[in-house]
């Protein structure tokens, strides 16, 4: 299971898991759609704006191969509840995940941390730090820098900063020259804006 590349079914039904606690809930297939990009942004963002999750191919996999296959149930009104097999295969594709993720070689970034820091790299926010304009940085460019919208929560927001923050740390130990000037940027990001990066909720006497 661990050696098997995971396909893109496998990531909607990870991600249907996920959103419906372990459980066989009917989930709306809206949550499935954010669920998946939150899980796997690099898979179900829009190319144009990855701050956005896209749609296009969520329904093909949960109509197609995983109703084929017996993992889930199509109900009425867009909603999808995982079987028992579906339960199953679920819970063995995110232990070898897991597993995946735990021996990936210090050596290199690993896929989810080369993705964020490509993000950031490419990002408004980086080009105006670049050249010298850090106080143009406005909270939609800080949004975009951290992949989080306004309608994000704040836990899941925190999440993202703490991810981003996480890769720059792997990119500094990897010697990817720009780690650290994005690592200056996220820290003024930070510090600017803790509304858009979740952590005014956190702060003593923040609103």
């Amino acid at each position: 299971m661990a050696s098997r590349k995971l396909t893109d079914v496998d990531r909607v039904l990870i991600a249907l898991a996920h959103a419906s606690g372990g459980e066989q809930t009917p989930i709306p297939y809206e949550e499935i759609v954010i669920e998946s990009w939150k899980r796997f942004p690099d898979r179900f963002s829009l190319r144009s704006h990855p701050e956005f999750p896209d749609s296009a191919e969520q329904h093909k996999k949960l109509y197609g191969p995983l109703q084929r296959s017996g993992s889930v149930v199509a109900l009425r009104d867009k909603h999808f509840r995982l079987t028992d097999a579906g339960l199953e295969r679920a819970a063995q594709l995110d232990r070898a995940l897991s597993a995946n993720r735990r021996s990936a070689p210090g050596s290199r970034l690993g896929r989810d941390d080369e993705r964020l820091v490509r993000a950031a790299l490419s990002s408004e926010a980086y080009a105006k730090w670049r050249d010298g304009r850090a106080d143009a940085v406005s909270d939609f460019d800080a949004r975009a820098f951290f992949g989080v919208t306004v309608t994000t929560g704040e836990s899941d927001r925190r999440a993202r900063v703490a991810a981003m923050d996480e890769a720059l740390s792997n990119a500094e130990s990897n010697g990817i020259g720009a780690a650290s000037d994005l690592r200056r940027l996220s820290e003024l990001i930070v510090s600017r804006y803790p509304n858009v990066t979740g952590l005014d909720a956190v702060r003593p006497g923040g609103d």
